[in-house]
């Protein structure tokens, strides 16, 4: 595929994913706080504020940058020796089964989800995809690598 990331994207993909799950560790166990000045566009904070500024806790949005920024670059970078033709028919499979995949299990949150519970399912759910998605691609790459390595030499 000729929009993917180049294949060294990876690795910076990996050390922000891996940021950002250690920040959430953080976040959630030892009260985790960058505060800061912010401006903002729609505050609901104590109402409805437009085009606003306020000082408030910027953790949660350096990690949740920090996942989203790192999933982007390892979904969509190329693999170092990439054949399209073969890879792109892996990438197509895995994507539709893991939206469809995703999206069943929000449809499973949405009937047995409810309050904090759900809201929590839907900030995981915008990373959900993204891992479903690397672990069915893997899972069928590790397999065609597996079924490479079975074929008989055809060279005589």
């Amino acid at each position: 595929m000729k929009h993917l990331l180049p294949h060294y994207f990876k690795i910076p993909g990996l050390v922000l994913v891996f940021t950002g799950a250690a920040l959430t560790y953080y976040w959630f166990h030892y009260d985790f706080r960058i505060m800061v000045p912010v401006f903002a566009v729609l505050s609901m904070h104590f109402g409805i504020d437009w085009f606003t500024s306020f000082r408030t806790n910027i953790a949660d949005e350096i990690i949740m940058l920090s996942l989203l920024t790192g999933f982007i670059m390892l979904v969509f970078s190329k693999e170092k020796n990439e054949d399209p033709s073969v890879y792109h028919k892996l990438r197509k499979t895995a994507m539709f089964r893991a939206v469809f995949l995703n999206t069943l299990i929000m449809g499973f949150a949405v009937v047995f989800f409810y309050g904090r519970a759900f809201t929590g399912m839907l900030l995981v759910n915008t990373f959900l995809v993204f891992i479903i998605y690397l672990l069915l691609f893997y899972r069928a790459l590790i397999k065609h690598r597996a079924g490479i390595r079975k074929m008989p030499d055809q060279q005589e």
